[in-house]
């Protein structure tokens, strides 16, 4: 138990330690003198507290086991650990112990964060990809609906394209998309969502918007796109269609 990276504590029912091995003690910064005989609880992420708290009430039922993930913050900075506990049971069954088995699992963490990125996102532009737009747009229909909230969607294309692509070479163009999606972004609201549908299309959802305030949106747009052409080298102007 010493040698191994997993880590492997125990505490009575009372939620002393009575043992914990050199991995444990070591992430958590602690001394196993001062660990036993005394209960200690590692800062987990708030996010994950109330799921912990229900799933380890699950360990006083049958089959007395349970496995759950958490964030917590180690001597190294916050991880991920994957913990399977069981209860060590008396011979009138009851609860005297529960062992905990902890595995490191932040690397696994980030991988699937990572591909769940990959997943809903362009990677061009960094923003939603058109599979996970049509999806937050049908959500927001049906909040829509149940809420009877306005809802605006507005289709937007970028004018000028093809020629930018054909006449500077696609990696003009290639900016060019990533510079409206960006003023898209900058211009608004932290509620609305930006999508790529693909080549030129972009996907504007607006929720609890009406036709005044999309109008103000919209009218930002223009205003950065103005302000990047005023500025900018480049031999074409930024500009999009709306409708």
């Amino acid at each position: 138990l010493e040698s191994q990276l997993d880590l492997v504590s125990r505490v009575d029912n009372k939620k002393r330690f009575t043992y914990a091995n050199d991995a444990f003690c070591k992430s958590f910064g602690i001394e196993r003198d001062q660990l036993l005989g005394n209960p200690f609880n590692p800062e987990v992420d708030q996010f994950n507290r109330a799921e912990r708290r229900k799933t380890k009430q699950k360990i006083t039922n049958p089959p007395y086991r349970v496995y759950y993930e958490n964030r917590m913050k180690t001597t190294e900075g916050w991880k991920w650990f994957a913990w399977q506990e069981y209860a060590i049971r008396d011979e009138n069954g009851n609860i005297v112990e529960i062992q905990s088995v902890g595995r490191d699992i932040s690397e696994q963490k980030k991988m699937e964060d990572e591909l769940r990125l990959y997943a809903t996102t362009d990677t061009m532009t960094g923003v939603n990809n058109r599979r996970t737009g049509m999806l937050l747009l049908e959500s927001h229909m049906e909040n829509c609906r149940k809420r009877k909230e306005s809802l605006i969607v507005c289709f937007i294309d970028i004018n000028n394209l093809k020629m930018v692509n054909d006449k500077f070479g696609h990696h003009e163009g290639d900016d060019l998309i990533c510079k409206v999606s960006h003023f898209l972004k900058v211009s608004s609201r932290k509620s609305d969502i930006v999508c790529r549908f693909g080549g030129d299309e972009f996907l504007l959802i607006l929720p609890n918007c009406n036709i005044p305030k999309a109008k103000m949106i919209f009218k930002r747009i223009m205003k950065t796109c103005e302000k990047y052409n005023e500025e900018s080298q480049k031999p074409y102007k930024v500009a999009v269609s709306y409708g």
